[in-house]
């Protein structure tokens, strides 16, 4: 991909990404719920989901889940999966109604 390309995929995911954020902020407004949408970026995305979790102390993660195949899932592993296993925290993991 040209550099061009790969700036325009960026720039429609971080649309993406405002529209989700505003529709969970939304959510937790209108239930009364305090929270925080956060987005990470590394290299270990489990690992950096733990580590922020211990960062601000916080008391519970809620995650999402691509609804991977389970041969995929044995080979290529589950972010959702090893928070699960390492948090020291709850975790409640949220398919999409469509999965």
């Amino acid at each position: 991909p040209t550099p061009k390309h790969c700036q325009d995929m960026v720039a429609k995911e971080d649309g993406r990404v405002k529209e989700v954020e505003a529709k969970f902020n939304k959510l937790m407004a209108d239930n009364n719920i305090v929270g925080e949408f956060v987005v990470l970026h590394g290299k270990d995305t489990w690992h950096d989901v733990i580590q922020y979790q211990e960062k601000v102390k916080g008391i519970m993660i809620v995650m999402g889940t691509r609804g991977q195949n389970s041969l995929r899932r044995t080979f290529m592993g589950s972010v959702s999966d090893s928070v699960v296993h390492h948090a020291s925290c709850p975790v409640l993991v949220c398919c999409h109604p469509k999965n």
